[in-house]
C-alpha cells in the first residue's frame, strides 16, 4: 500500500525529504480510509523506497532525500514507465513461456518463484517432489530483470530457474 502511495507522491514532486514523505503517506493513507498499522510509518516507507530503488524507479538523492529517476507518470493510477522491457499492447504470452515455466494471469506487475536447478534435480534424484526455492515480487513486467538484478545470477552455481511468474496489476497485494 505504501509503495503505492509513495509513487503517486512522487509524481506531485520528483524529490523528497524522507521524513516528509513518511507525513505525507500517512496523510494520504488516512485521507483514503486507512487505519494506522502496528508498524513504525518510517519502517515501512524505508522498505518501500528500498524496493523502488531495487526497481531501479528512485534513488538517494543525498543522506534523507529521495528522487524519482523513472519517467513521470502520465496521471495517478498508471503504470511506471521503466527502461528495458516492459508489458506492452502487443504482449505476447506465447514467448514469456521461457521466462517462466509456468505464467499465470496478467498485467505489468509480477510475483515470481525462482530456484537453483541443481536444487531440483538433488530434490528429483533423491525421490522428493519439494525443494528450495524462493519468492518474490517486481513493478516490472519482466521478472528475470529483477531476479538477475538481486546478484541471483552470480550467487547460484547455474542460471537460476522461474518456475512460476504470476502475473498481476498490484503485486503488493499478493
Amino acid at each position: 500500500m505504501a509503495r503505492h502511495i509513495i509513487e503517486e507522491i512522487f509524481q506531485r514532486q520528483s524529490q523528497w525529504k524522507r521524513a516528509d514523505l513518511v507525513a505525507e503517506v500517512q496523510r494520504v493513507h488516512s485521507e483514503r480510509g486507512g487505519l494506522a498499522g502496528q508498524q513504525n510509518p518510517f519502517a515501512v516507507v524505508k522498505k518501500a523506497l528500498s524496493n523502488l530503488q531495487d526497481d531501479g524507479l528512485v534513488e538517494k538523492h543525498h543522506y534523507g532525500h529521495w528522487k524519482w529517476i523513472s519517467t513521470p507518470k502520465e496521471s495517478a493510477g498508471q503504470d511506471s514507465t521503466v527502461d528495458g522491457p516492459v508489458e506492452s499492447p502487443d504482449y505476447d504470452a506465447d514467448n514469456d513461456a521461457q521466462v517462466g515455466e509456468k505464467v499465470l494471469g496478467s498485467g505489468p506487475e509480477s510475483v515470481y518463484l525462482y530456484f537453483n536447478p541443481n536444487d531440483r534435480k538433488l530434490a528429483e534424484l533423491e525421490g522428493r517432489s519439494l525443494w528450495e526455492c524462493k519468492i518474490g515480487r517486481s513493478s516490472m513486467a519482466d521478472s528475470a530483470v529483477r531476479i538477475h538484478s538481486q546478484g541471483a545470477k552470480t550467487a547460484l552455481s547455474h542460471e537460476p530457474v522461474v518456475g512460476l511468474v504470476i502475473r498481476t496489476m498490484d503485486s503488493s497485494a499478493l
